[in-house]
């Protein structure tokens, strides 16, 4: 049996494969298009059919009701969210649907995913998908078989530092497909070693790092919004946000040195000045590390932080910054 270390290595430096939870809503109807383009804060009507891309889901005051990936075909949209989270989006399509001709259907009993992860993950999809990843474009999607089944192939970019390959199984085909990744040489990774990846690059889980309680762009989800599209539920607060620089938090990647639990204060000079939210050590890595806010002012000023007054230090590696944010 693997040591979680060596989970954690798998999914950094080859490739591993999660089963990473999550809602799924299908979106069918004539105005499903027009209907995400006036709410959501990326750009849905760019979306051609086989495209996918990452798209924030905001309440009026601008804060994250979910990030979630938005696959289009023909006729549907698929919304891949957080798990969890399903009931608050059809609650917030519903608050925002008038006379759309929009149904939406909760098909996460019926699809599951399984994640590639690592420099290695679309050579390893390679050996067992009858599509080579390589050929789609990046945000591309495709139809594909894995040894008789049938799935849907997602070229990611942005997760880790190299491309990964997500796939969209049919439930009861979930663990057939796993066996093959895995016996193609992808490595199983667990929740908690998942975990130690995420603290490592600087990728936020919704519900943990990035809530309801905070802006997408305070969570570095530069990914899922577009500011050229026009009007959406809390585009004025987003764009004011970042046109006059007011993000006010800031979510980072820090070094810790001692252990730490999640909701821990930062403080700097005495005073708090950010919180933790997630936080992993041994066994799953050599040394504490963790996600968790801290202010802008005081990231600005490199003053040094500690876990609690005059606790552990803490040291910021990265801001957290998912795609360009242009």
């Amino acid at each position: 049996m693997l040591e979680p270390s060596a989970e954690v290595a798998a999914a950094l430096e080859r490739c591993a494969v999660l089963e990473p939870g999550a809602d799924l809503l299908l979106l069918t109807g004539a105005d499903r298009v027009d209907l995400l383009q006036r709410i959501s804060a990326n750009d849905v009507k760019a979306l051609a059919p086989g495209a996918w891309h990452w798209n924030c889901l905001t309440t009026a005051k601008g804060r994250l009701v979910d990030r979630v990936r938005i696959l289009a075909s023909d006729d549907s949209l698929l919304l891949l969210g957080t798990a969890g989270r399903g009931g608050a989006i059809e609650a917030w399509l519903d608050q925002y649907t008038i006379t759309e001709d929009v149904a939406v259907e909760d098909v996460s009993g019926d699809l599951q995913l399984l994640h590639l992860v690592g420099p290695r993950a679309i050579e390893i999809a390679r050996r067992f998908l009858d599509v080579d990843p390589r050929s789609l474009p990046a945000g591309g999607f495709a139809d594909a078989t894995a040894a008789g089944d049938a799935v849907t192939v997602l070229r990611t970019e942005g997760n880790l530092t190299d491309p990964g390959v997500l796939l969209v199984v049919p439930a009861v085909d979930v663990d057939a497909v796993r066996g093959v990744a895995a016996d193609a040489g992808a490595t199983p990774l667990s929740a908690e070693a998942w975990d130690a990846v995420r603290v490592t690059v600087g990728l936020p889980r919704v519900g943990v790092d990035v809530t309801e309680d905070h802006h997408p762009l305070e969570a570095g989800l530069w990914d899922g919004v577009s500011f050229d599209k026009g009007c959406y539920v809390g585009q004025e607060v987003l764009a004011r946000l970042r046109n006059y620089d007011k993000i006010q938090r800031r979510l980072v990647t820090l070094a810790l040195g001692g252990e730490a639990e999640p909701g821990a204060a930062l403080f700097a000079d005495g005073k708090p000045v950010g919180t933790l939210t997630t936080v992993v050590s041994s066994p799953w890595l050599d040394a504490p590390r963790a996600l968790g806010y801290v202010k802008t002012r005081t990231i600005q000023a490199e003053a040094p932080l500690t876990v609690g007054e005059g606790g552990p230090s803490a040291t910021i590696d990265e801001v957290v910054r998912l795609g360009e944010g242009k």
